[in-house]
C-alpha cells in the first residue's frame, strides 16, 4: 500500500488523456492548438464523462472531497489505469456523438454497476 494525492492521479490520467488529444481536438473542430498535451478543462472532461469510474472517485480526482490523500495497492492503481485506457481509446469519447463500438463494455460495466471506487 502507498499513500498517494489525488494530484497524482490526475498527472497520470493528464499522460492517459494526451494520447488521443489531438485526434479529440480535430472531431469537435478544435484546431487552436498546436500542443499535444491535454489542459486541464480536457482532463476535467475525460474525468466527467468515463463511466467506470464511480461518483466518489470523480469528486476526488477533482478535489471536492475533504480527503486529499488516499492508500492504494498496485492491483487498484493497475485498474485505474486500464480503465482509464479503455475510455480513451473509446471512439465515444474521441467523436462526438458517436455510439461507440465498445458500447457493451460500457453497457455491462454500468448494467452490472461495475464501476472504480476509492480504495477504501
Amino acid at each position: 500500500m502507498k499513500a498517494i494525492t489525488y494530484t497524482y492521479l490526475v498527472q497520470l490520467l493528464y499522460d492517459i488523456v494526451s494520447s488521443t488529444i489531438e485526434q479529440r481536438r480535430i472531431a469537435h473542430g478544435k484546431f487552436f492548438s498546436q500542443e499535444n498535451y491535454a489542459w486541464g478543462t480536457e482532463v476535467e472532461d475525460f474525468i466527467f464523462s468515463i463511466p467506470y469510474f464511480d461518483r466518489q472517485l470523480k469528486n476526488f480526482l477533482v478535489g471536492n472531497l475533504p480527503e486529499s490523500i488516499i492508500l492504494m495497492d498496485k492491483l487498484w492503481e493497475a485498474s485505474f489505469i486500464t480503465l482509464a485506457e479503455l475510455w480513451v481509446e473509446d471512439e465515444e469519447w474521441i467523436y462526438p456523438g458517436f455510439t461507440s463500438k465498445m458500447q457493451y463494455l460500457t453497457d455491462i460495466f454500468q448494467s452490472e454497476k461495475i464501476q472504480l471506487s476509492l480504495p477504501y
